[in-house]
């Protein structure tokens, strides 16, 4: 069989450069792009708050805003592209042959090109993020960490630095895709570097501690720049700085959520979560033992442990989904030091897990991806009214919350939680002028003691405004004058 060239690993080499540098200018496009001429459908949504905390006493009402909630990378990009499915597998296409472009040192022959196709067809990973909650933004981790999983290979192969900087710079870009996702960024960074000390220990039986501090460096750059990008828009936004921070993740607690005050409890609940997840353990657990190298090996063993760990610790705070991204890590052991693709042992594996998983597709739930999105605008749009409006308001606000936070005057509404708010529920119709109903919840109070006010029908007042979310009820008897633009 033929060897790769030198003007083929040369133009292996400057590919890698154009597809970093180009997914930077991709994402840096859209977000210029996106912001200066304003294409959000409500662009305050993208800056939602993410509590209305409300004491009981209407003296003392507050809001707390959390700056930027809402991830920014998968909203500017959703607005362009709506057939996420399709997305999802272009994305693994591409992803899969980018993996074979690079990490493979030999022409591929017919059964292991029939495996790649198999893998495309029927791929778990991208499966699960294509109808999934949370869909487009789990593809875009799993693309970006993949991504950086290849620089780190290219890294390791040829100890040229701007390899492991790229990486690290798509690694960063996770933070912008969702703010939890720094978990499992740190978790990254510990398994590379800790592969590349049993790596360089393997050949050079002495370790240079000012080496891995560059490479500690190098990798965490970019995480902290764009973690300081988030402080600082958000200093602007709230005039808070370090405080967002804290709140959004020291004040998480690192401990067990389930049972932790027993040992014995405590582990059996993980048993109990590890099985619920098989199909994302299973991976973590069995690739390692198919890895022709026992180097690799270890490496994927501490990815497996993180992960199993992951789901301990932060079941219920932080979802499990995110350490699904550590199994792409054993994705590396593919290559191994004989110059050989992909095992027969490791294609069969591999298939097998996909076909195996494929069995639990009819349990996924196919909601449309923009459901959420849709409801912030009804609310967004709903709120806006209410700003020409007088007189009292009243509302749920455990179904209704964002439109509190977007109209912003809580002095005006009235809050199941006040004293007075049983007898203004008891009969709205002789004091309360307006009526704000969540038509799509059926835990919202006014739409289960009205059922049919989703319909328009509300005895004592008129439909003032309306949408598929939101309705907003006017009494016909009181005198306050109301405006709608």
């Amino acid at each position: 069989m033929l060897k790769i060239t030198m003007k083929e690993l040369k133009f292996r080499e400057y590919t890698a450069y154009a597809i970093g540098f180009l997914t930077i200018l991709f994402n840096l496009y859209f977000f210029i792009k996106g912001y200066l001429n304003e294409f959000f459908p409500a662009k305050d949504v993208l800056f939602i708050k993410e509590k209305v905390l409300i004491t009981v006493f209407k003296e003392n009402t507050q809001i707390l805003g959390d700056g930027i909630v809402k991830p920014i990378l998968p909203y500017i990009v959703n607005l362009f592209i709506h057939n996420i499915p399709l997305l999802t597998a272009l994305i693994s296409t591409l992803l899969i042959f980018t993996m074979i472009f690079f990490l493979s040192k030999k022409p591929i022959n017919l059964w292991q090109e029939l495996t790649v196709v198999s893998l495309i067809i029927l791929n778990p990973l991208f499966f699960l993020t294509a109808f999934k909650n949370y869909i487009f933004t789990l593809t875009l981790l799993v693309f970006l960490v993949s991504l950086f999983s290849i620089y780190v290979f290219l890294y390791i192969k040829s100890r040229q630095y701007v390899y492991l900087f790229l990486g690290s710079f798509l690694l960063g870009f996770t933070f912008l895709v969702d703010y939890r996702s720094i978990f499992a960024t740190f978790g990254i960074i510990l398994i590379t570097i800790i592969s590349d000390i049993l790596k360089f220990l393997r050949y050079k039986k002495t370790l240079e501690i000012k080496r891995l501090w560059n490479i500690v460096l190098i990798l965490l750059t970019p995480t902290l720049f764009f973690i300081f990008f988030y402080t600082f828009t958000n200093f602007l936004i709230t005039e808070r700085f370090v405080f967002d921070l804290y709140n959004r993740y020291l004040t998480l607690g690192f401990y067990p959520t389930e049972y932790f005050s027993n040992f014995f409890l405590s582990l059996t609940a993980t048993l109990k979560d590890m099985l619920k997840y098989w199909y994302l353990v299973l991976p973590s657990i069995v690739i390692p033992f198919l890895s022709r190298k026992k180097f690799f090996g270890v490496i994927h063993l501490i990815s497996g442990v993180l992960f199993i760990t992951g789901i301990y610790y932060f079941s219920g705070r932080v979802p499990v989904y995110y350490f699904l991204i550590f199994s792409l890590l054993p994705l590396i052991s593919i290559v191994d030091t004989k110059n050989k693709y992909l095992s027969l042992k490791m294609n069969i594996s591999i298939l097998s897990l996909a076909l195996a998983f494929g069995f639990t597709l009819k349990e996924i739930d196919f909601k449309p991806f923009l459901q959420k999105d849709r409801e912030l605008v009804d609310m967004y749009n709903a709120s806006k009214v209410l700003k020409n409006l007088k007189g009292k308001i009243i509302l749920d606000d455990k179904t209704l919350y964002p439109v509190v936070v977007f109209y912003g005057n809580v002095n005006n509404i009235i809050f199941p939680y006040q004293f007075d708010f049983v007898y203004f529920y008891a009969n709205p119709k002789n004091s309360i002028d307006i009526i704000v109903i969540n038509k799509k919840d059926k835990t919202d109070k006014f739409l289960k003691k009205f059922p049919t006010a989703k319909y328009g029908y509300l005895e004592g007042y008129y439909v003032l405004y309306e949408n598929e979310t939101v309705i907003i009820f006017k009494n016909i008897n009181l005198s306050y004058s109301s405006t709608v633009n």
